[in-house]
């Protein structure tokens, strides 16, 4: 009889009041929520990253277009790229064995085998140093760049990506989410303007007074610095990822405790359309599942992007470093293979910074999108 008589009343209120409604308003609104969502995602990026996902037609608004990526097209991009980075560096190589070759010839015709080729081996130092400075300080500034780049990138992603999650019924999974990505920026801010070129100069200052001068017993610094830098990332990618999976997980549970509360009472205590009203919230949660997907593949695309050439310039210039380094062991000129060495060695720390911090993100974000997914299902 209740149920009657609610029936009854909302007919004579929609009657009375009567609300124009049309049939694809839905759809527009979706696709101005998904444009302007594109939109901003392409300002927060430069224009080589939106020339490639032009290209490669990513975008929010077609996002069947992220399965249609394909290997070849990587792997071509990342030869291409290894290509470019060698340019440069075949020319240092080459200027180094020149160096090498004339100190070796010099040095076998020097008439005091002792003092002069003491001489001759400081001077080849020194001539190799003032070669492989000029890349090194562009690859220490291509980290930094590459850093910032990223950084620039996360600030306007995370709210972005933290509303469209919120807005599909995981509030709390996001906001564990936004909270720890933006400290991460904050760190990452503040090591690469303040702490990453600074720290690296110092230590491949260290080392090559140390191959110019072996009784100061500093050749080991570089390897010891990476070894230490790798095992506190590492740590740290530990903890940070950690407790996003466990924060993600218990998040995911509360926020599906929550949809499915707020289905089941949409369902039980609405007269008559209750049920449709539930149904009509699981297909707007659908469409938000696919933006939700959409842009946390994209964000995920565009970091992969952004790092993914200087990682592979700084890969070429280790390559001609340690082709450097083997050549000058065959030529009998330690302290310069010492110099590569240790040079090498520095750019895997940079190196493994950058990495690191990309991979925090992607997992992060990978994480989220999974919990997010399952949530209300």
């Amino acid at each position: 009889m209740k149920k009657t008589v609610s029936f009854i009343l909302i007919i004579l209120l929609l009657i009375i009041y009567p609300y124009n409604v049309y049939a694809d308003s839905g759809n527009d609104d979706f696709s101005k929520i998904v444009g302007e969502i594109n939109d901003t995602l392409k300002q927060s990026t430069d224009e080589d990253v939106n020339e490639i996902l032009e290209k490669e037609n990513i975008s929010v608004e077609e996002p069947q277009s992220i399965s249609d990526i394909k290997a070849e097209n990587i792997f071509e991009r990342i030869i291409s790229y290894f290509t470019d980075g060698l340019k440069k560096p075949l020319v240092m190589l080459g200027r180094i064995l020149a160096v090498s070759l004339i100190c070796v010839v010099v040095k076998s015709m020097a008439p005091d085998k002792n003092s002069s080729a003491k001489v001759f081996e400081l001077i080849c130092t020194l001539s190799v140093i003032m070669i492989i400075t000029d890349t090194i300080s562009s690859n220490f500034e291509t980290l930094k760049n590459s850093v910032e780049r990223i950084n620039t990138f996360m600030v306007s992603y995370i709210p972005i990506y933290v509303s469209v999650v919120s807005a599909g019924g995981n509030t709390i999974s996001s906001s564990s989410y936004s909270a720890i990505m933006l400290l991460i920026c904050e760190v990452m801010a503040f090591i690469s303007s303040k702490i990453l070129i600074p720290f690296l100069s110092v230590v491949l200052a260290v080392t090559l007074v140390s191959a110019i001068n072996p009784h100061l017993q500093f050749s080991g610094i570089a390897d010891s610095v990476k070894k230490c830098t790798i095992w506190i990332l590492g740590t740290i990618m530990t903890v940070f990822v950690g407790l996003m999976t466990i924060q993600g997980l218990t998040g995911s549970a509360a926020d599906n405790l929550a949809v499915k509360s707020l289905k089941f009472a949409a369902s039980s205590f609405i007269p008559v359309i209750g049920s449709s009203i539930s149904e009509a919230y699981s297909a707007v949660r659908g469409s938000m599942n696919v933006i939700k997907t959409s842009v946390g593949s994209i964000g995920i695309i565009i970091v992969f992007i952004v790092v993914l050439k200087p990682i592979i310039t700084i890969l070429a210039v280790k390559f001609i470093l340690w082709l450097g380094r083997i050549t000058n062991e065959i030529f009998g000129q330690r302290e310069v293979s010492e110099i590569l060495k240790s040079t090498n060695s520095v750019l895997s720390i940079g190196l493994s910074i950058i990495i690191a911090y990309a991979v925090v993100f992607i997992i992060a974000t990978s994480v989220l999108m999974i919990t997010a997914a399952n949530v209300g299902g």
